[in-house]
């Protein structure tokens, strides 16, 4: 049987070019799909890369 998971992000750092941008979210955020998610938020900020901070939590 194969474990699935939820993730809740806590907060995440955009990677620019020469520079980065921290975010810390006030309520966080629960996503299915870690990859999906920073994809949306590469495509979003115009970024090269995205560093998420999160908690990963097993559903049943």
């Amino acid at each position: 049987m194969e474990e699935k998971y939820i993730y809740q992000i806590t907060g995440y750092q955009i990677i620019y070019n020469l520079s980065r941008d921290n975010v810390k979210l006030q309520q966080p955020l629960i996503v299915k799909d870690l990859e999906e998610f920073r994809k949306e938020l590469i495509q979003r900020h115009e970024a090269q890369g995205v560093n998420l901070s999160y908690v990963e939590m097993k559903t049943e």
